[in-house]
């Protein structure tokens, strides 16, 4: 969601949809780039990154810079991603197949971050320099300056520990997390 009336949604086959009045009403817009699309975000009121991928094994990052009238595919990878967030303009984060990958040109170019390891399924940022992911298989991880390093909270590969699969995070603020 980008604001109350703006909303942004992605789908399978590079589907992406778009409400400009609430949800009421919904565009559908048609990349030419057919992985499926996992997540989207609008960084600004004409920059939308989006990422995507299948089979652990295929990842893509698309961009529109003109409010997602066209898209650019700026990157393909070897791992499928999950989910893409910004914290500011200029720097977002991206978490996928064994990666949190970050940005500090708006999402033209992307870089490998320390965090490895997990299927990480979803972030959330409380604040610029704080944040969190979680992974299928129960990873949390934690980062204290922008994703610079990445603290792990829990093993989610500990065989003593419970299984449990996180799916999605959303933080109120940098102490109150809710995990699903």
């Amino acid at each position: 969601i980008a604001n109350a009336q703006v909303m942004w949604g992605t789908a399978l086959d590079g589907k992406v949809l778009h409400s400009t009045d609430g949800g009421q009403t919904w565009d559908l817009i048609q990349q030419a780039y057919w992985l499926p699309m996992r997540s989207i975000t609008q960084v600004t009121d004409s920059i939308i990154v989006s990422v995507g991928g299948v089979g652990y094994s295929v990842g893509q990052i698309v961009r529109s810079d003109n409010g997602g009238r066209t898209w650019t595919l700026l990157d393909t990878t070897d791992f499928e991603l999950r989910d893409v967030r910004f914290t500011d303009e200029q720097t977002g984060h991206a978490c996928g197949y064994g990666v949190i990958l970050k940005t500090t040109d708006a999402g033209l170019n992307w870089a490998l971050t320390d965090a490895r390891r997990g299927f990480f399924s979803a972030m959330d940022w409380p604040t610029p320099t704080v944040g969190y992911v979680v992974g299928r298989a129960g990873t949390i991880l934690k980062t204290m300056d922008a994703g610079a390093s990445w603290e792990k909270l829990r093993n989610g590969n500990n065989p003593l520990l419970p299984y449990e699969s996180y799916h999605d995070i959303v933080c109120w603020d940098s102490r109150h997390l809710y995990v699903a």
